[in-house]
């Protein structure tokens, strides 16, 4: 190449951390006609392995360059020499000019670095997005990517950026071979990230892309962290980085410092940048001789080209276990059917393919017509023509990432050269289409050109990132047909999904629908997708799409087990994962029991047990302990409660454990009798096997204890005589009782019926318990509760006791006179300062507040209610009043306890009128 041609072109450098080759991605110039298949205009490789190891992808050259300085006699002669190369003068003008290019004079431009790890799912793309000016660094996933970053950046300085776009989990990056949190941020790799630190500038950021990092309290102090150790700014997500369809985004939303650079932004990309999560599921329960079924699955995306692993352990829980042979078995073969799958005895390992998946023929074409808005590309019957994007946009496809492709007039396009293949072939029967990749809307024998709108166009639509890549072959005409045909191809960039849209596909009999096409995809070589050969499989105005498989999909296992005769138990089998590579652990394990269905039942063995009548509801024992199965199944009891045929309650329990309730069924035996109760239950192997046997419990016979009544009065104070209502004490077994007063009532008396006081400690018969009465207490200022015991006794069981208990309730006393209130005198208009006449009355019932009242006062003279004293000034004229008009008053006092009860006192109160006093009278006349 020309150096002209590479100093017009943006060059991408793509590095290693190891030894390395920067491949240039240096188009030329070239101009697209039907059938050419210029293979020097494509990009360069986007390969980031060693120099021995870098292969271009199918159908593209690349012209290694070495940068100055690094050329040495050792340098590995097997590598390719380019058909236009000159000499190291040329060389070196090409490197001077591409770096010349990457920064213009006087212009000091950022550096920003991007490491990518290469586990990350189509990093390719990635990279592709990427300003052309960024340094892209790819870490590798087999060793430690810690070092890797600072050994790429030793010595170096003045960086403005780091991006790290990675796997990430809260508190955890996922960097080669090594998984980097706090614990070993502060230990072993603190030199490390001081390494990393000390690369960037005074102001320099670190952006971290990496789902959750900074998440929640363990994130937030790992990322500080960083920021501490490196002396960044520091930038990181807490949630889900990567396609929105997912429910993720490239927002950095936690972050410490003042940062200076834009976080990048892949609207395109379509997985996540988090670790794929393994996980195991399977039935719980199956009988023998049925199938269990296991799913392993890998949720997340990998990608091409990277594995994830995980340990795989098999494990029989089961003693005694005939089938465990055929369960490992059985999951070798589920593992051994899938090719991307690995396994060697201890390690799963996944490495997953590039394929596609065809939905069915679905209703509604997408059809948006593109000929007046397209670009039509002039063709003829079996030619081809050549489509060069632009604008940085790709498409991916089985694994190769294009900037062009070529349009068949025949229906079809393809990568890496063109094709003029006219006649339709079976994907099955292998290479087609010239061993290129190809896709297939409608692979036929067409006629583009043949008459007026008989056209193909082309367009690319949306942004960097989201281009649509449409192809319509519209009103196409078949070869050996006079209708027409309109359809389309559109290529999604951001998800590699591929559409075939058929508007009209009636064409004549024996071309219509696709009865004489091909429609399918194929890498060229082994991988294919035929949705149809040559087979009437379309309708007009329907669609196919072809999505892109970035996960794995489940691993189901079938395990079918062995119906045998051998007499064993239930065996329990089970599938655990531990210690995942380049992934994470979901659900780590599955059991599976499979329940043996063999013929052999149970045998159950009759249980003898003993009790006392008097015994209280009790666990016996367990009745399956000698109950046998031939096929060690474990056993079970059918759950039963009931009554014994000679009565008692039985219940035996799942577990066998038997519980027996004599229920007072056996008082009428005497110590030394006994007498038999039978219970039947079930026993079960759980395969559908079962048999009976008996429970016996003898009772034996013991002494009763008495029965003492008990009773209840409720009485009013000062009441008498009230019976106990006691009755006698009893004995089923006719013994004689004997009875004793063990407390007496707390206030008030118990008296036998005859009156005669009971005391503590007092025997007595059974009539004299019967007749005994309670005489209440006087004057109880509230209600009293107390009560009378006595014990009987046949003189071999235990005392029983019988209570009476007694309330007793206070009733209310009226207040009472105390002495005479005297008479009293006044004059008329005297005053009466206070005459307290309280101290005449009193209250029995403590807490009563009596209040007073009188009548017959004389004529201005009044009683207080509360206090009781009489005040006033007696009126003038009182002397003449009163009942006789003699000024004697008979005065009655109330005094009222506020409960109903009253009492009165009454006195004379006489007013008199003074007697007038003679004053002398002195006079004098003139004689």
């Amino acid at each position: 190449r020309s150096t002209s041609e590479a100093a017009d072109a943006k060059a991408l450098f793509f590095e290693s951390v190891e030894p390395r080759v920067l491949y240039s991605a240096v188009p030329l110039e070239t101009t697209p006609t039907g059938g050419s298949d210029p293979e020097d205009s494509k990009p360069a490789v986007q390969d980031v392995a060693p120099a021995q190891e870098a292969v271009p992808s199918s159908g593209e050259s690349s012209t290694p360059l070495i940068q100055e300085g690094e050329a040495n006699e050792s340098m590995d002669s097997s590598l390719p020499v380019p058909p236009d190369a000159t000499d190291r003068s040329t060389e070196d003008a090409l490197i001077q000019e591409i770096n010349a290019s990457a920064a213009p004079n006087g212009v000091s431009e950022r550096q920003e670095i991007v490491f990518i790890s290469a586990d990350v799912y189509d990093h390719d793309y990635l990279a592709s997005q990427l300003d052309p000016r960024m340094e892209v660094i790819l870490i590798d996933i087999s060793s430690d990517g810690v070092n890797q970053m600072a050994t790429a950046l030793q010595g170096r300085s003045g960086i403005d950026a780091i991006h790290l776009i990675t796997h990430g989990s809260a508190g955890e990056l996922y960097l080669g071979d090594v998984v980097l949190d706090a614990a070993n941020m502060s230990g072993e790799y603190a030199d490390e990230l001081a390494m990393i630190g000390a690369a960037l500038s005074s102001d320099g950021d670190f952006l971290i892309y990496g789902c959750e990092f900074a998440a929640g309290d363990t994130g937030t102090a790992a990322a500080g962290l960083i920021a501490a150790l490196t002396g960044a700014d520091v930038a990181a997500s807490t949630d889900d980085t990567g396609a929105t369809a997912l429910g993720g985004d490239w927002d950095l939303e936690y972050r410490t410092g003042n940062l200076d650079s834009d976080a990048l932004s892949m609207p395109g990309y379509g997985a996540l940048l988090a670790p794929p999560v393994w996980s195991i599921s399977g039935s719980a329960s199956v009988t023998e001789g049925s199938s269990a079924s296991y799913t392993l699955s890998l949720a997340g995306s990998i990608m091409s080209g990277t594995t994830a692993s995980v340990n795989l352990a098999l494990t029989d829980l089961t003693t005694t276990s005939g089938d465990h042979a055929n369960f490992v078995t059985a999951v070798n073969s589920a593992i051994a059917s899938r090719p991307e799958l690995s396994f060697d005895g201890t390690t799963l390992t996944y490495s997953p393919p590039i394929s596609y998946t065809p939905s069915s023929l679905l209703s509604g074409s997408n059809y948006t017509d593109i000929s007046g808005t397209g670009t039509p590309v002039s063709m003829t019957d079996d030619s081809n023509w050549l489509w060069t994007f632009g604008s940085g946009a790709t498409f991916n496809f089985y694994g190769g990432t294009y900037t062009q492709l070529y349009v068949g007039s025949n229906g079809f396009v393809t990568f890496g050269g063109g094709s003029n293949d006219y006649t339709n072939e079976d994907l099955t029967g292998g290479n087609t289409l010239d061993n290129l990749p190809a896709i297939m809307p409608l692979w036929d024998d067409w006629n583009p050109g043949a008459t007026s709108g008989n056209e193909v166009f082309v367009q690319m639509t949306g942004t960097a990132g989201n281009h649509q890549y449409i192809v319509q072959w519209s009103n196409i005409v078949h070869y050996n047909a006079s209708q027409t045909a309109s359809f389309q191809m559109v290529l999604s960039e951001s998800d590699g999904s591929i559409e075939f849209r058929y508007q009209d596909v009636d064409v004549e009999t024996a071309y219509d629908f696709g009865s004489s096409a091909t429609i399918g995809i194929s890498n060229g070589s082994t991988q294919y997708s035929q949705f149809s050969f040559e087979t009437t499989s379309l309708t007009n105005n329907s669609r196919i799409v072809y999505t892109r498989a970035a996960t794995m999909a489940p691993l189901t296992i079938s395990l079918g087990t062995v119906n045998d005769t051998t007499p064993e138990p239930s065996e329990t089998f089970r599938i655990s994962l531990s210690s995942p590579s380049n992934s994470t652990l979901g659900t780590p394990q599955a059991n599976t029991t499979i329940l043996d269905n063999d013929p052999a039942a149970p045998v159950g063995v009759d249980d003898h047990y003993t009790a006392g009548e008097n015994d209280a509801s009790a666990v016996l024992g367990n009745a399956l302990s000698n109950d046998t199965d031939a096929n060690l199944d474990s056993l079970s009891a059918t759950p039963a409660s009931g009554g014994g045929s000679a009565g008692g309650l039985f219940s035996i329990a799942t577990n066998g454990q038997v519980t027996f309730d004599p229920n007072g069924d056996f008082e009428d035996l005497a110590v030394g009798e006994s007498r038999d109760t039978v219970f039947t239950y079930t026993v079960n192997d759980g395969n559908g096997g079962s048999d009976t046997a008996e429970i016996t419990v003898t009772v034996q016979g013991a002494n009763d204890a008495p029965t003492a009544d008990s009773a209840s009065i409720t009485v009013d104070e000062e009441s008498e005589d009230t019976p106990l209502g006691l009755s006698a004490p009893s004995d089923i077994d006719g013994d004689s009782l004997t009875i004793i007063v063990t407390a007496l009532p707390s206030v008030g008396s118990v008296t036998l019926a005859d009156g005669s006081p009971v005391t503590n400690g007092m025997s007595l018969s059974a009539a004299q318990l019967t007749g005994l009465q309670f005489d209440a207490p006087a004057e109880l200022a509230s209600a009293v509760s107390t009560a009378f015991t006595y014990s009987v006794s046949d003189g071999t069981a235990p005392a029983v006791t019988g209570t009476v208990a007694i309330t007793i309730n206070p009733i209310n006393d009226s207040p009472v006179a105390v002495g005479t209130i005297s008479n009293q005198t006044s004059d008329d208009a005297d005053t009466v300062a206070g005459f307290d006449i309280t101290g005449f009355f009193s209250d029995p019932d403590t807490g009563d507040s009596l209040e007073y009242s009188a009548t017959g006062l004389p004529a201005g003279l009044s009683i207080d209610l509360n206090t009781g004293v009489i005040s006033g000034t007696v009126d003038p004229s009182a002397s003449v009043g009163g009942p006789l008009s003699d000024g004697v008053y008979t005065v009655v006092i109330t005094a009222d306890d506020g409960n109903g009860g009253t009492v009165t006192q009454s006195f004379t109160w006489t007013v008199s009128n003074p007697a007038p006093t003679a004053v002398n009278d002195t006079g004098a006349v003139d004689e």
